[in-house]
């Protein structure tokens, strides 16, 4: 130490280790964002198209096999998280909560992967179906418009029939 220079050796080498504490720890919590990241868009690819798949073929056990697809693939990332939580050497108690907070997403991963294409062909069938009311006679067959048909009570009828549309036969 140097008199009369007021500068400790102790002190700026507690500062120096107080910073490089904090770029540490900064940048281990940036890995692990970006870890979790890494594992939600892998499960966002493993179930994406499995679901539509599932959805499309709307079978009577669609939503059984919605969840066992989910499950399957929960179970596999959770595995995969966890060992490399272990990596990072974080606590028993750390590891809990991340693997908490990762599963409270792995529902809003499935969510997507149901709203994206489920809305659309939701719609496309609701029109369709106002498309066929409206088109065809109360037996199916085309309609025959002639200059007696009251065409705006048969489209608030088809509208009736068809829940959740609006006046121009679309989704509202």
């Amino acid at each position: 130490m140097v008199a009369d220079a007021k500068w400790d050796v102790e002190t700026v080498l507690q500062d120096i280790e107080d910073s490089f504490d904090k770029r540490i720890t900064l940048e281990r919590e940036n890995q692990l964002r970006k870890l979790n990241d890494f594992i939600q868009n892998k499960l966002r690819q493993q179930l994406a198209e499995p679901i539509q798949s599932i959805l499309n073929k709307s079978e009577a056990n669609m939503w059984s096999q919605v969840q066992s697809r989910v499950e399957v693939c929960r179970s596999s990332s959770h595995t995969l998280l966890q060992s490399r939580l272990e990596g990072f050497q974080c606590t028993e108690n750390e590891i809990a909560d991340r693997l908490r907070a990762f599963d409270s997403r792995v529902f809003e991963v499935v969510r997507e992967a149901i709203t994206d294409k489920s809305f659309e062909r939701v719609q496309s069938l609701l029109q369709k179906r106002f498309q066929t009311i409206f088109v065809n006679n109360r037996g199916t067959l085309p309609r025959q418009w002639t200059e007696t048909d009251d065409v705006r009570a048969e489209h608030a009828r088809a509208l009736a029939e068809v829940p959740y549309c609006n006046n121009r036969g679309r989704l509202h």
